[in-house]
């Protein structure tokens, strides 16, 4: 069960914690069931590590690897220091199937940067998307779920971790931010996307079937200003 007490006393106060601070109560939470037994990422190996887009990783990544990797389960060379990264499209379609891409085309399109899959065993596919971070240097958490419908929804970083440890109530959509860190997750969605912190994609086949109706309509066009053409040389003959 969630602890709101962190998340409603910080609150009151008019400060909610962000970055290292809220890791490390996230990380007293997780000892007792998701980290009782850690696994930390050597110190050499810490130092090394770079996002796909080449950056280093945030203050607060580095301060949950340090204590555990297995519970994040992010993928990475230990000896140059790279986190695997997928494309949006591929991660859907290996969490999903095959035919799952096409429910998301919007979101494979306005996220078309590197993600790092991360999260573990879920319903739902979480992924670290590395597009543009916040002012706390988070970068932001998808959670993109099928069922009942089509669903991303956007979270800073350390929020989510915070979140899944039980540090901070979960939100409803799954992924959602807990009252209080809805400005920030906003905030991270302008830089990173379109402004949406939560949506329902559109499906490929309909901007597909969007753009054969425009095409259409275009080529419409173009017959009808031929006819009228050929109609005035007529007229002048």
């Amino acid at each position: 069960m969630a602890n709101k007490s962190a998340n409603t006393s910080s609150a009151k106060d008019g400060i909610l914690l962000r970055g290292g601070k809220l890791i490390k109560k996230a990380i007293e939470k997780g000892r007792e069931e998701a980290l009782a037994e850690p696994e930390p990422v050597a110190a050499a190996v810490l130092k090394k590590l770079v996002l796909p887009n080449g950056e280093s990783i945030s203050p607060s990544m580095k301060e949950l690897l340090k204590v555990d990797a297995l519970w994040l389960g992010m993928e990475f060379d230990d000896e140059e220091g790279d986190i695997e990264s997928v494309t949006f499209e591929e991660a859907v379609e290996d969490f999903f199937g095959e035919d799952a891409p096409a429910l998301f085309g919007e979101a494979c399109e306005l996220f078309d940067g590197d993600c790092v899959t991360i999260g573990g065993a879920s319903e739902s596919l979480r992924l670290l998307y590395v597009g543009e971070a916040d002012e706390s240097g988070e970068y932001a958490v998808l959670t993109v779920s099928k069922a009942p419908q089509p669903w991303v929804e956007l979270a800073p970083f350390d929020v989510w971790v915070a979140q899944e440890l039980g540090a901070l109530p979960a939100g409803t959509p799954a992924g959602a931010v807990p009252p209080g860190y809805e400005a920030a997750a906003k905030e991270l969605a302008e830089a990173t996307g379109d402004g949406r912190v939560g949506f329902s994609p559109l499906a490929g086949e309909a901007r597909e079937a969007d753009e054969d109706e425009e095409d259409e309509d275009e080529e419409g066009e173009e017959d009808e200003e031929g006819a009228a053409e050929a109609s005035d040389k007529v007229d002048e003959g």
